[in-house]
């Protein structure tokens, strides 16, 4: 199986690990409890996540882990990203890079890698960018079904878009937002398939920051039969340090 990532991609990564070095690290612990049509009833998934700020570039890393699932996957997704901030005619800008591994089942597996962009303007952040998505079966299912071919099934320039309306500024102490999106931290769905959240956060000082968040998922909106898929809650600490 042989996949490229875009020269785009690449050059962009250039330019970012060509800057200058001076950093914060940001590290991240979050918990999902939740339920779908496929979970086969409750679920719990963690997630550790490690940011590296340099100057306006930003390193992120983060893996998922399942504490109660109907799956064998103790690790089922991983996510590596690079992002940098611009500022066009006094407006700021962010572009990252990202590749993500999701690890479904023994079976079957998928990866993704794209761009996104985000925009902010007072109450409203925008995120709009494209990924390219392959999905492929695992070396187990080819020998346990005696598969003769490790063919892989591909999607191109698939539309990643977040809207998200916050109560107040980034910079108070507490925060209330809305949001609608078709991607989270370790999934990213189909264009018609977005997902609602409310995200709360509570910032106790400089260095420490408390969220809440409350997720539902149908099996579609942009279609005559909407039908509902699943929920979950996250509620998490991030944890900014100074280096």
């Amino acid at each position: 199986m042989k996949f490229k990532i875009p020269q785009y991609i690449l050059l962009f990564v250039g330019i970012v690990f060509s800057q200058q070095i001076s950093a914060q690290l940001t590290t991240s612990f979050i918990t999902d409890i939740g339920q779908n049509n496929i979970s086969e009833g409750l679920f719990i998934s963690s997630a550790g996540l490690v940011k590296y700020k340099i100057q306006k570039t930003t390193i992120e890393s983060a893996c998922q882990f399942n504490i109660l699932s109907n799956t064998n996957q103790i690790v089922p997704a991983f996510k590596g990203l690079v992002s940098h901030d611009f500022l066009i005619k006094k407006f700021p800008i962010t572009v990252n890079a990202f590749f993500l591994f999701n690890n479904f089942s023994e079976l079957l597996f998928e990866y993704n890698y794209g761009m996104l962009t985000h925009f902010k303007r007072n109450h409203f952040t925008y995120k709009l960018g494209t990924n390219f998505r392959t999905y492929a079966i695992s070396k187990t299912a080819i020998e346990t079904y005696q598969i003769h071919s490790d063919e892989s099934f591909h999607e191109n320039w698939n539309l990643m878009y977040a809207f998200v309306y916050s109560l107040n500024p980034k910079s108070d102490k507490y925060n209330l937002s809305l949001a609608i999106s078709n991607f989270d931290y370790f999934i990213i769905n189909q264009e018609s398939n977005p997902m609602i959240y409310v995200n709360g956060v509570y910032n106790l000082n400089n260095q420490i920051q408390f969220l809440g968040e409350i997720w539902l998922k149908s099996s579609g909106a942009f279609n005559l039969s909407v039908n509902y898929f699943g929920f979950f809650v996250r509620t998490g600490i991030l944890w900014k340090i100074d280096i």
